[in-house]
C-alpha cells in the first residue's frame, strides 16, 4: 500500500488539449531537474486535487494513461541493470508477460504496462531527467506518449518540426525530441506546443548522398520510414491501429529524401 504521507504532484500531457495523459511522482526520491525536464517534454503540472481527480476518473475513460515514477528498488535495479539476450539489439526491449508487458531501458529505467490498463509503472534512478541522463531518459518519455497516444488516434515519431513539416530521424539523432501527429484534426504536437498541418505535409528522410534537389519516396519505402522511426515499440512490431495511422500517414502527407547538407538542426529545444 501507498503510504499516505507520499506527496505527489501531476502532470498532464499538453492540458490545452485535453489528452487523458498523466504522469505523477514523488519529488522527494529524485534530483530537482527531473520536474523541469518533465515539464520540457510537453507536460503541464496540474493540481494535486485534478490529478488526483484524473486518476480516479481513468478508470472510467477508454484509452487514459497515469504513469507513476518511481526511483527504482533494489529487486528493480537488479533488472534495470541484468544481463540479457534482447541486449545485443540495443539498450531497449519489450518482453511479454502474463496480461502485461515490461519495457527495460538498460541502466535508467523499467516500465511496468498493459495497454488493457489505465495506470502504468515506472522506475527508475534517481538522477533521470538530470543533464547527463537527459537522452536515455526523453526515449523513454517518448515510449511511454508513443503506447498511450496510440489508442487515441495519435502516431508519435522521433524528429524534429520545420517549416514544411517534419524531418524524422533515429532517437539518437533527434536528441531524443519526439512530434505527435493527429492525422484526423490535421494538427501535430510538439515539445513546443500544437499547430496545424499545412495543406502539404511533409515528412523528410535526410540523405547524405543528395545534393541540392528533394527526391519523392514511393509509397512502400515511405511506408516503412514511418513505421521505423514511430515511437510505437513493440516485440511483435506496430498494432494495427499504428499500422493503419501510418498507412493514413502516407495517403495525405508527402515522404521526401531531403539533402543532409541543407539540414540544420536545432540548438536550442526552446525555440
Amino acid at each position: 500500500m501507498e503510504g499516505e504521507n507520499i506527496k505527489w504532484i501531476y502532470f498532464q500531457y499538453q492540458e490545452t488539449l485535453q489528452l487523458p495523459v498523466f504522469i505523477r511522482l514523488n519529488p522527494a526520491q529524485f534530483e530537482e531537474s527531473l520536474e523541469p525536464f518533465i515539464v520540457s517534454m510537453g507536460f503541464y503540472k496540474i493540481s494535486d486535487e485534478a490529478g488526483k481527480k484524473a486518476q480516479i476518473e481513468l478508470n472510467f475513460i477508454d484509452g487514459g494513461k497515469m504513469l507513476t515514477i518511481t526511483e527504482a528498488s533494489m529487486s528493480v535495479a537488479r533488472q534495470i541493470e541484468s544481463i540479457a539476450e534482447s541486449d545485443r539489439y540495443g539498450l531497449e526491449s519489450v518482453t511479454p508477460k502474463t496480461g502485461y508487458r515490461v519495457y527495460r531501458y538498460k541502466g535508467t529505467a523499467l516500465l511496468i504496462y498493459s495497454l488493457a490498463a489505465s495506470e502504468w509503472s515506472l522506475g527508475v534512478y534517481s538522477d533521470f531527467g538530470s543533464p547527463e541522463k537527459e537522452l536515455d531518459s526523453r526515449i523513454v518519455i517518448g515510449r511511454y506518449l508513443g503506447w498511450a497516444l496510440a489508442p487515441l488516434g495519435i502516431i508519435g515519431m522521433w524528429g524534429t518540426p520545420v517549416d514544411e513539416g517534419i524531418v524524422a530521424m533515429r532517437a539518437n539523432k533527434s536528441n531524443g525530441e519526439f512530434i505527435h501527429i493527429d492525422i484526423k484534426s490535421r494538427q501535430i504536437i510538439t515539445l513546443e506546443g500544437t499547430k496545424k498541418m499545412k495543406p502539404i505535409f511533409t515528412i523528410m528522410r535526410l540523405d547524405s548522398s543528395l545534393k541540392g534537389r528533394n527526391v519523392r519516396m514511393k509509397n512502400e519505402e515511405f511506408l516503412s520510414f514511418i513505421l521505423h522511426h514511430s515511437t510505437f515499440f513493440d516485440y511483435s512490431g506496430p498494432t494495427v491501429a499504428v499500422r493503419q495511422m501510418a498507412q493514413l500517414l502516407v495517403k495525405t502527407t508527402e515522404g521526401i529524401f531531403h539533402p543532409e547538407e541543407s539540414y540544420r538542426p536545432r540548438t536550442n529545444l526552446s525555440l
